[in-house]
């Protein structure tokens, strides 16, 4: 990408001047688009895992779209909030303070927020509750078992030789040349569990979103098998509400939890950028100040 389609800027924000981040500014902003957040995945700070936040931005920015990248409160280079509250809270109201650096700034009117793993809960929150949300991007978010995926689940268990060979290792240890490991097949899974929201509250809240047209992207890695295990079960899961052709989800099950290879990473990013780029079509560009 040619380094004069962005400048960027470091910044320092938040009614404490405790949040900082950077923001990439195109050279020629697209006309209409709102401007894209990101922030913090775990404790990685914004720079997000193998710099894909980085990345991100500066390939969006290619595009015409003003992007953030920073750290929440008492993450990265940020400091704590002063004014306290719950994780979540404190996290929603950097975000607040993000939107409002890009709005006084920057000039945005509008935002699309993404967030991978822990941050999509703070994605979700402020999807939910600010109007200038045009668009949302989660990425390894919430998941709920429908019966389909638990027939998925079983199935290619029982199908899955190495399955069976444990299986029988326990039921008759003496098949067993050394000693077998305890514990559930899927131990690890706890690792990647959500936050807990109830799967009515998760419903009424894309409902809240669809009514107000706002552009959903989800995408799942292969890391998450164990709770999304078919491209489809997203629409199974938020039934009765409709979803076919109103959101995009995508399954990148060669990909691990942080696109920590570099081809994952790529088709993650094409993968944002054509959505976004599908959604806020390419207008009369203003020159950036």
């Amino acid at each position: 990408m040619n380094p004069m389609n962005y400048r960027e800027h470091a910044v320092t924000f938040g009614r404490d001047g405790h949040l900082t981040g950077v923001v990439c500014e195109p050279v020629n902003r697209r006309a209409g688009a709102p401007a894209v957040v990101v922030s913090n995945v775990g404790v990685n700070h914004h720079v997000g895992p193998y710099r894909m936040w980085v990345d991100l931005s500066r390939a969006l920015a290619g595009l015409g779209f003003v992007v953030l990248r920073f750290d929440l409160s008492a993450l990265g280079d940020s400091s704590p909030r002063l004014d306290g509250g719950d994780e979540l809270a404190r996290w929603d109201a950097d975000t607040e303070d993000a939107l409002g650096l890009l709005g006084g700034r920057f000039g945005a009117e509008t935002f699309a927020l993404a967030g991978l793993c822990s941050g999509v809960d703070t994605v979700h929150s402020i999807a939910v509750q600010d109007q200038r949300v045009r668009a949302a991007i989660f990425l390894d978010g919430y998941t709920f078992p429908t019966l389909r995926f638990w027939l998925h689940r079983y199935t290619k268990r029982l199908l899955d030789p190495r399955v069976l060979e444990l299986a029988l290792k326990r039921r008759f240890p003496s098949l067993a040349r050394g000693r077998v490991p305890g514990g559930r097949l899927d131990d690890a899974d706890a690792i990647y569990v959500r936050k807990p929201i109830t799967r009515e509250q998760f419903v009424q809240d894309l409902g809240t979103l669809l009514d107000r047209r706002v552009e959903l992207l989800f995408v799942y890695t292969g890391m998450l098998a164990a709770q999304y295990g078919y491209a489809e079960q997203l629409h199974d899961m938020v039934r009765p509400l409709h979803t076919r052709g109103r959101v995009v989800v995508e399954r990148h099950v060669d990909a691990d939890h942080t696109f920590s290879h570099l081809d994952d990473r790529r088709r993650l990013i094409g993968s944002i950028s054509s959505f976004l780029h599908a959604r806020f079509p390419e207008g009369a560009t203003r020159r950036a100040g």
